[in-house]
């Protein structure tokens, strides 16, 4: 699967999500990173214990977690790491304080956080990602409290986009959250929206998590071409 993904379907970067479930190995990612062409991109997603369950966040873990990196960061094709953060986890003064600890600890790669409550919405929060050298991982969700909004914002040079879909019924455990296709309208307005940042990053990492029955794959394609429309009638 993963080469079609980059060698037919035309993609030039992934998000690794297997990483937050399970520590990943130098072994698997060194494959990936031979397998992957020249030029292509890896962000890869940190454990749940760095998140989630921080107290299983050791040092030991740390060490194996940076470990398994190594290889794609020797390849060239590490462009960052996400950290994925619960609804629970509000800024508070020692959420900023663990959210500088995870960028040291991580360091020299660049970290991106995705909050999953609103309250981070706030104009002072982006302020403070820009001075601490965090990126801020734009997300596309449900119109559901207390679900974040759409905030068009990048804090480094470099745009952090994650789409999981409008399912409405997003706290029904009977349905498939992620079972949502965007329209050719939804994604122009996710376009425009992107292009409205200011100040413009120099360049964007776009993802698409509607991941139900492959929804993810057509709607980043379907992505991929209004773009190259917009730019040809530019």
């Amino acid at each position: 699967m993963f080469d079609y993904y980059c060698q037919r379907l035309g993609f030039d970067g992934v998000e690794l999500n297997s990483s937050f479930y399970h520590m990943p190995s130098a072994k698997s990612l060194a494959s990936l990173a031979k397998r992957s062409p020249e030029g292509f991109g890896f962000m890869v997603k940190v454990n749940q214990a760095f998140t989630h369950n921080r107290f299983e966040a050791t040092p030991e873990r740390f060490q194996q977690f940076l470990g398994a990196l190594q290889p794609l960061a020797d390849s060239g094709k590490l462009r960052g790491l996400l950290a994925q953060f619960p609804p629970d986890f509000l800024p508070t003064p020692e959420a900023a304080g663990w959210l500088r600890a995870l960028r040291e600890r991580f360091a020299p790669h660049s970290l991106f956080v995705e909050f999953r409550h609103r309250r981070w919405d706030a104009p002072k929060v982006i302020q403070q990602l820009r001075k601490d050298g965090l990126g801020y991982c734009i997300t596309d969700l449900p119109r559901l409290t207390p679900l974040p909004t759409f905030v068009p914002a990048a804090t480094t040079k470099t745009a952090y986009v994650r789409l999981h879909g409008r399912n409405p019924e997003w706290y029904r455990p009977s349905t498939g959250r992620y079972d949502y296709s965007y329209s050719d309208f939804e994604l122009t307005g996710v376009i425009a929206r992107l292009r409205s940042m200011n100040p413009s990053p120099g360049e964007a990492y776009v993802f698409f998590n509607n991941c139900y029955s492959g929804r993810a794959v057509r709607s980043a394609k379907r992505f991929q071409e209004l773009l190259l429309r917009q730019r040809s009638l530019a």
